[in-house]
This record gives structure tokens, C-alpha cells and sequence, in this order.
């Protein structure tokens, strides 16, 4: 029953969820990529009732979500930083963190992304975005997991490679 702090707690989530821009399904979804061993079903039914006010918010998401709000908060005033440039194609091009970003504009306004380290490595590429803006965000926060990806890379495996 959602009274009192439960349902205002409900709320809370939510409006943070919405301030991340990830649907109750890609939190979901994103809590499986940190490691969350549950099956994604268990996750998303999980997470619904926190949303509904069904269970509560425990202390444990209320730090995840803070570590996702400060990530994206970095990650934004990174992307003010970042020189973009435009090609003549449409294209738009950047260099981070020693990865080539390229933005490719595709039907209806959406947006591929893909990315290569200079050593060769590419990261997986992130889904598509439905703008200029999302996708600029989208792939510097795959800057970050590529540097994460690359720590775990063993070396010899990196210059094999590369080369």
C-alpha cells in the first residue's frame, strides 16, 4: 500500500530513474551489467515494486543510484570539455581518452555510435540513440567501460592486438 514514506519513496526512485533517463527495464538491465546475479525477470519485478512503493528502497539502491547520479554528472561535464567535430557526411567525430568516437546519423533522427582505442581494442558498441546529445553521453560512457574493459585485458593480449 502505497502511505506515507513509502509512497513518497516510490516517487523519489522514480524521479531518479527519470533524472538518469533509464526506463525501470534498463535499470534493470544495467543492474545485471554490474553484476547483479538474480535473473533479469527477479531484477525488473524488484525493481517495479520499489517504484510502486510494493517494497522499499533499500539503502544499498539508494547508494547505486547515488554512484550512477555522480557518474552521470561527470560524464556530462566531460562531454562540455570534448572538442566534437563535424563531417562533412553528417558524421560527428571525437578523440577522448585515446578512443576515436564516431557518431553516425541513421534513419529518423536516431544515432549509431561506435568507438576504437588506439591500441585497437573496440569496446562493444552501445545501442543506438534517438538524438546528437544522448549519443554523445552514450559514448563517452562507453569511453569509461572501454577503460574499465582495458584494465581487465591482460597486456599480452593487447599487443598481440595491436599489432
Amino acid at each position: 500500500m502505497n502511505v506515507g514514506s513509502e509512497g513518497s519513496e516510490a516517487n523519489l526512485f522514480r524521479q531518479r530513474l527519470s533524472n538518469l533517463g533509464m526506463s525501470q527495464s534498463a535499470f534493470a538491465v544495467r543492474l545485471k551489467q554490474l553484476g547483479d546475479s538474480r535473473s533479469q525477470e527477479t531484477i525488473l519485478r524488484g525493481v517495479q515494486r520499489m517504484a510502486t512503493g510494493e517494497a522499499r528502497v533499500s539503502g544499498e539502491m539508494k547508494v547505486l543510484l547515488r554512484l550512477l547520479e555522480d557518474r552521470q554528472s561527470r560524464l556530462r561535464r566531460l562531454a562540455e570539455e570534448v572538442v566534437w567535430m563535424e563531417r562533412s557526411d553528417g558524421a560527428v567525430t571525437a578523440e577522448v581518452d585515446k578512443f576515436s568516437i564516431y557518431l553516425q546519423p541513421q534513419s529518423r533522427t536516431r544515432w549509431s555510435i561506435s568507438l576504437r582505442h588506439k591500441n585497437g581494442y573496440s569496446p562493444p558498441w552501445p545501442c543506438w540513440e534517438s538524438d546528437l546529445t544522448s549519443a554523445k553521453a552514450r559514448a563517452l560512457l562507453a569511453v569509461e567501460e572501454g577503460h574499465r574493459d582495458l584494465a581487465e585485458i591482460p597486456l599480452d593480449q593487447l599487443t598481440a592486438a595491436s599489432a
